[in-house]
């Protein structure tokens, strides 16, 4: 038996036209997005994930300088570059799981090194802390003089993760050293 012939319905009228604007959308979505990767310069971030950051190294080192290092270098791999640390370098103060940051500074200190600037943490005051370490105001001085009165004398510059938190700490370890 033959179908009989019926005319479209508003509501199947309505849903045809939305099929064809979606699917109108959704090939120009793709047209697009295909165009914008295919001209989107890949290899850019590549290179600058596996390329080398520079690094000065310096201190209780066997060659301090300026190095080349791989991306993702820690810390601690610089012994390698530097052909090792001197037989009295002072570890305590330097995070070794820390990853290299390019353009930066890296300071291996010495056992028992007074020089250079470096304060001793148990006599310090706020004043002095304020005054010669760029980067500690007033407030932070006063939380490290603070956290010596209360606790008694640092044992070691790694001691300022618990005053300042790691992060923020670590940026300070090389203006400091601790005569016990």
């Amino acid at each position: 038996m033959a179908k009989p012939f019926t005319f479209e319905t508003e509501d199947k009228a309505k849903e045809k036209a939305f099929k064809i604007i979606w699917l109108t959308v959704l090939i120009i979505a793709i047209v697009v997005s295909s165009f914008v990767y295919s001209t989107n310069d890949g290899d850019a971030y590549e290179d600058a994930t596996y390329s080398n950051i520079c690094v000065h190294v310096k201190g209780a080192v066997n060659n301090s300088g300026i190095y080349y290092v791989p991306w993702g270098t820690r810390v601690c791999d610089l012994e390698a570059y530097v052909g090792g640390f001197k037989e009295n370098v002072l570890l305590d103060g330097v995070n070794l799981a820390s990853y290299v940051k390019d353009g930066e500074e890296i300071y291996f200190p010495y056992s028992g090194e007074k020089g250079m600037g470096a304060l001793n943490l148990n006599i310090v005051t706020e004043a002095e802390l304020d005054a010669l370490v760029d980067g500690i105001g007033a407030g932070t001085a006063r939380k490290i003089v603070e956290y010596r009165n209360t606790h008694g004398n640092y044992t070691s510059v790694v001691e300022l993760d618990d005053v300042l938190g790691k992060t923020k700490a670590e940026k300070f370890y090389k203006y400091f050293y601790v005569e016990k």
